[in-house]
């Protein structure tokens, strides 16, 4: 009865491995062989496979939120630095092999490129916040929902709400996330425990960056 993305629970069940995995090595997660290459290896399973989907964009997130733990566990940025460069490389590979990845970059830089194509979405989420003004249209009399913006109880929610509420409610919706990822790092802050401090803050990062 329900739709289900497996790569969902995959990023909650990879935040709270990451967290019971690095909280137990924080004396070594800074080495190469003992701490970064497991951190490598455990993240190369999952992270794959959402790639092969394709789903680059929850990859993207993943491994974000993975780095951001692992340098707050006491990782090196050396080796995170070195991992930035291979993974444009891979990027770049991706791109050669799926050109339609560099159309989507190049949509999003400029979506008046190909608005009745590859741009369409951006371009109709553009016009819905646009006509919402300071106030928005009211309470369900968006008109982007019908027919023009596809996935409105998903990829394209903050356009009907910003149309139907308007700007001080659709910058309102921003600042919650906002203070709820700062909330995050609060918890994270006064945890008793390393496992709960790198959960509170993997939790946070990924469901801001996702936002």
């Amino acid at each position: 009865p329900i739709n289900f993305q497996p790569s969902e629970l995959a990023k909650l069940s990879i935040i709270t491995y990451l967290a019971a995995w690095l909280s137990r090595r924080q004396n070594v997660v800074s080495d190469l062989k003992q701490g970064f290459y497991p951190f490598l290896a455990i993240m190369a399973l999952p992270v794959g496979l959402i790639i092969l989907q394709p789903d680059i964009g929850t990859a993207g997130i993943i491994i974000l939120t993975a780095c951001l733990m692992y340098y707050l566990a006491g990782g090196s940025i050396k080796y995170l630095l070195m991992l930035a460069g291979i993974g444009i490389v891979l990027l770049g590979v991706l791109i050669l092999l799926e050109p339609y990845r560099l159309d989507r970059l190049a949509i999003f830089i400029d979506p008046s490129r190909d608005p009745q194509g590859i741009g369409y979405h951006l371009k109709q989420s553009f016009l819905a916040i646009g006509s919402g003004g300071l106030f928005g249209r009211g309470f369900g009399e968006s008109r982007a929902k019908f027919q023009y913006l596809p996935e409105a109880m998903g990829d394209s929610i903050f356009p009907i709400i910003a149309e139907e509420m308007g700007f001080i409610v659709s910058a309102g919706v921003v600042c919650l996330f906002a203070y709820f990822f700062w909330r995050s790092a609060q918890i994270s802050k006064k945890a008793k425990y390393h496992f709960g401090s790198l959960l509170a803050v993997g939790i946070g990062s990924w469901i801001t960056l996702q936002a």
